[in-house]
């Protein structure tokens, strides 16, 4: 078992915010522990929490970590590779880290993973720890480094098989630690390179998923104000440069028929139907409380203050008296709860989570403390609307978006943030509030 880093803290910490990452790193390093996990990486993110921090978690849950580019002191403070036995393989696993460390030189990633795998000795396959993107890995080639394997920590949107970069197959976990990945290694020639069984196949499923999704934006770019135009059409470019990519590997694969070894990736989604380690719920338990109690002692109190006035929002409050039909049945659904089921599992300040469970968080003009909510708790009205203060003022010179798109779905809905399967044609009916009063948003008939 092995981490690529980034694992500790988050991108962003806000200094007021600071000891309650702290705690969680504190829980993060003691659930590596308690798997007994082989091998770790430090990024970037892991390091704003402080050198001496970070060091001293380590320490105290023995952490293995793997840093053949960091000096300190003229040292290195955790050595670059392992030797690993399993199923009747030699693993050599290398590690790098990246950002900055106070005191410490971060040398050139390429140059300490070379160095590493050159300490390694024989082994029947080398897999890399990479703390940073994947662009790193085209490079290795021009170094003369060869490595079969990468995990990295980008994060973001799970890739469900891993992915080829020249010979190095890339894995990737996705973030906010709800999959478990597992890789199973079978050695059928006796040099790279490699080959996953259902490659073919889900790069041609990823295919169809880009082309519908660019099918979905471009039906919506006429419907939209220009603000909602333009990040439209960057979705759809940035779907075509996917999609590019795509082909071109499914091209490659027909051509190529080598012999080679075999990967096969599975991510296990941690729902409710997997049952919990009761040691490491209890330690989770423990976390969540000594946060709150923090929170309550610090003064982190919600602030219900409502948006200022000069932000484009306004909250669901004021469209109340024009459809008031529509707000009794957003009230039924449960996007006018989506806040309280963080709520519920203290994820309250999990700023990973807001920006789908707060209407317009990390937005221009919406809120961007997770103390301080402006009023725009739960998914209201102007997340699948647009902002309504305009609308408000003038609802003729501003209608709003009156049926949204797919496409503004499935920014939350994309099977990563939520697990469970988003279909647009089954659940657009469930938040569908159509008004018999109003024709289009912006032109009321009869009385308000």
């Amino acid at each position: 078992m092995v981490d690529a880093g980034n694992s500790l803290a988050p991108g962003r910490i806000a200094d007021k915010e600071l000891e309650k990452h702290l705690l969680m790193a504190d829980l993060v390093a003691a659930g590596f522990a308690t798997m007994g996990i082989d091998a770790v990486a430090l990024g970037a993110n892991d390091w704003k929490l402080g050198k001496e921090t970070v060091l001293e978690a380590v320490k105290k849950h023995e952490l293995p970590v793997l840093a053949a580019n960091l000096v300190c002191n003229g040292e290195q403070p955790f050595p670059g590779f392992k030797r690993i036995e399993r199923g009747g393989m030699v693993v050599g696993v290398v590690g790098i880290t990246d950002g900055d460390v106070v005191g410490c030189e971060v040398g050139d990633p390429i140059e300490g993973l070379k160095s590493a795998v050159d300490s390694l000795g024989e082994v029947d396959l080398t897999l890399a720890l990479i703390p940073l993107r994947r662009e790193l890995v085209p490079k290795f080639a021009e170094k003369g480094l060869e490595v079969d394997l990468v995990v990295d920590a980008r994060g973001g949107r799970v890739t469900v098989v891993p992915d080829p970069t020249g010979d190095t197959w890339v894995f990737n976990n996705g973030s906010q630690g709800k999959y478990l990945g597992i890789a199973d290694l079978e050695l059928v020639a006796p040099t790279r390179p490699w080959a996953s069984p259902n490659y073919d196949e889900n790069l041609r499923n990823e295919q169809t998923r880009l082309e519908t999704r660019i099918t979905a934006a471009q039906n919506s770019v006429h419907r939209e104000d220009d603000r909602q135009k333009k990040h439209l059409e960057r979705q759809i470019a940035a779907y075509k440069r996917d999609l590019a990519k795509v082909n071109e590997k499914i091209e490659k694969l027909k051509s190529d028929d080598l012999p080679r070894n075999r990967i096969i990736q599975r991510h296990v989604s941690l729902g409710a139907d997997i049952a919990d380690h009761q040691e490491t719920l209890k330690m989770v338990e423990q976390t969540k409380d000594a946060i709150q109690d923090l929170e309550r002692t610090g003064g982190f109190f919600i602030k219900r203050r409502r948006a200022p006035v000069d932000s484009p929002f306004i909250g669901s409050e004021s469209c109340i008296s024009c459809h008031r039909d529509q707000h009794v049945q957003w009230a039924s659904t449960s996007h006018s709860h989506a806040y309280q089921t963080l709520i519920k599992k203290n994820e309250g300040k999990n700023l990973e989570c807001l920006p789908c469970h707060v209407t317009a968080f990390g937005k221009d003009g919406g809120p961007s403390d997770a103390n301080d909510l402006l009023g725009l708790h739960d998914v209201q009205c102007e997340s699948c609307h647009g902002p309504g203060r305009a609308h408000v003022a003038d609802a003729e010179a501003a209608p709003l978006v009156k049926v949204p798109e797919e496409a503004a779905c499935v920014v939350c809905h994309d099977g990563q943030k939520e697990r469970e399967g988003f279909d647009f044609a089954t659940y657009m009916p469930i938040v569908s509030h159509s008004n018999p009063e109003v024709e289009e948003l912006g032109e009321p008939k009869g009385e308000p």
